[in-house]
């Protein structure tokens, strides 16, 4: 797989959440943040140029020296989203070494942040008509955050002492199980299962913890066997 550089295109780094509002300069800015705001509140069908350019304060012909289309702006949104779920990864990271307890950070930083924006969550993974491979930004930023994943788990893995594992498949593995756990939280199906919305945490920990221990016990199996070949 292609690597490019992990830290997260600046240009769309807008904090979610923070309050609109701008001034000579940041419009772009302003308008992703009026979107975001409008999207959180009342769902991403009332996203529309005119209604992010009424939140902003500004007229329909600035937005659009900006955005030519409702498309071109919600993918702007959406890798505002992936910006910030990166940056929340690394402020929470610390000085976590073990692959059980970065793998556990990684699911609860997914998991959380879809509980806490489901619509941006589902315009970021799920929304189809938006055509993503249109927009620069949004695969930048998309990209940057799985490698940025993958390159969590690479240290993790060195950590625990194994420097040559498919850290593909590993990704695969735990974005799967986090993003199963998201989805289902977050469409209400989560509960209808368990029956307690509070349980997700622990299930998150108890999940992270599958997935490390069976990691490091396959891998430790084969540098065993490589040993004994040799």
């Amino acid at each position: 797989m292609k690597r490019i550089s992990n830290k997260p295109s600046e240009e769309v780094g807008t904090e979610i959440g923070e309050k609109q509002g701008y001034h000579h300069g940041n419009l772009r800015e302003a308008l992703i943040k009026s979107g975001l705001k409008i999207l959180g509140e009342e769902g991403i069908e009332r996203v529309t140029l005119r209604a992010v350019a009424q939140y902003a304060g500004v007229s329909q012909a600035a937005i659009r020296n900006h955005y030519r289309d409702k498309n071109s702006l919600l993918a702007a949104m959406a890798a505002a989203g992936h910006f910030e779920l990166s940056r929340r990864r690394f402020r929470r990271r610390g000085r976590l070494a073990k692959l059980e307890d970065v793998i556990n950070l990684i699911f609860s930083n997914y998991v959380e942040f879809a509980i806490e924006n489901p619509d941006l969550f589902r315009l970021m993974f799920a929304y189809k008509s938006l055509r993503r491979r249109e927009y620069s930004d949004l695969e930048g930023n998309s990209r940057r955050a799985l490698h940025s994943l993958m390159d969590l788990l690479s240290e993790a893995l060195a950590q625990e002492g194994i420097l040559d594992h498919d850290i593909e498949s590993l990704t695969f593995k735990v974005w799967s199980a986090m993003h199963g756990v998201a989805m289902l939280s977050i469409d209400g199906q989560y509960e209808k299962i368990t029956g307690n919305g509070a349980l997700i945490a622990q299930h998150c920990r108890e999940l992270a913890r599958i997935i490390s221990v069976g990691t490091i016990q396959v891998e430790r199996l084969k540098q065993s066997s490589g040993r004994l070949a040799n």
